[in-house]
C-alpha cells in the first residue's frame, strides 16, 4: 500500500513481517526503514494506509485486524468471535483467520474485514472499548457495527478472498464487491 502523500510504501508478506519503506529516506542500499511483526508470528497478507495516510490496517492470519498508526505501533484490533456460537451473525466478531480489511472511507474510523467464516464484518474504531479483562488483551477493541452471512446460489456459505470497497454517494454507504470462493463476485 501506498501513503496517500507518495512517500512511504508498506509491504507485507508470510513471513509475518510488515516493512515500510520511506522513500525520502532511502539510499542506494533501497532498505526498508521500518519492520514490524504487527499480528506476532502469523502470516500478514493485508496492510492498506488510511484516506489520511496516519494509520495502517493489517489483516491476515488471525481472526482479528489491527489497526496501526503510521510508525507501525498498535492502536486497537478488532473482536474476535466466538467459534462455539454456530449462527454467524451473534458471535463479537471473526471466528477464522482474515482474508482481507479494507478502510470503508477517507477517514480512518470505519473498516471492513472478510474471513474464512462466511462473513463480511463493518467496524468502528471510534466506539472501540478498552480491554475489560486479562484474556482481552491490551489494545482497545472496535466495535462491531454490522455482519453480513455469505450465501451462494443454493444456500450455502460463501467465503470472500477478495474485497474491493467501491464508490459510492459522499456522506452515504459504499458498495462492497467480493470475490468468493464458490467462483461468484458478489457486491453488497
Amino acid at each position: 500500500s501506498l501513503d496517500p502523500a507518495g512517500s512511504r510504501l508498506v509491504s507485507v508478506s508470510a513471513d509475518a513481517v510488515l516493512r515500510q519503506w520511506e522513500f525520502n529516506a532511502m539510499d542506494r542500499r533501497l532498505l526498508s526503514s521500518r519492520e514490524s511483526e504487527p499480528l506476532g508470528s502469523a502470516p500478514v497478507i493485508s496492510a492498506r494506509f488510511s484516506g489520511t495516510g496516519g494509520k495502517l490496517l493489517c489483516a491476515g492470519g488471525l481472526t482479528v485486524a489491527r489497526m496501526l498508526d503510521r510508525e507501525g505501533n498498535p492502536l486497537l484490533e478488532s473482536c474476535p468471535g466466538d467459534m462455539y456460537i454456530v449462527d454467524m451473525a451473534r458471535t463479537k466478531g471473526h471466528v477464522a483467520q482474515l482474508r482481507d480489511a479494507r478502510w470503508m472511507s477517507d477517514e480512518p474510523d470505519r473498516f471492513a474485514t472478510v474471513a474464512g467464516d462466511g462473513t463480511l464484518r463493518l467496524w468502528d474504531a471510534v466506539a472501540a472499548t478498552a480491554p475489560t479483562s486479562v484474556f482481552d488483551g491490551d489494545l482497545p477493541r472496535a466495535k462491531q457495527i454490522s455482519v453480513v452471512k455469505l450465501r451462494n446460489e443454493r444456500g450455502s456459505r460463501a467465503n470472500a478472498t477478495a474485497m474491493a470497497i467501491l464508490p459510492g454517494e459522499s456522506g452515504g454507504s459504499r458498495p462492497v464487491a467480493l470475490g468468493c470462493d464458490d467462483c461468484s463476485i458478489k457486491i453488497i
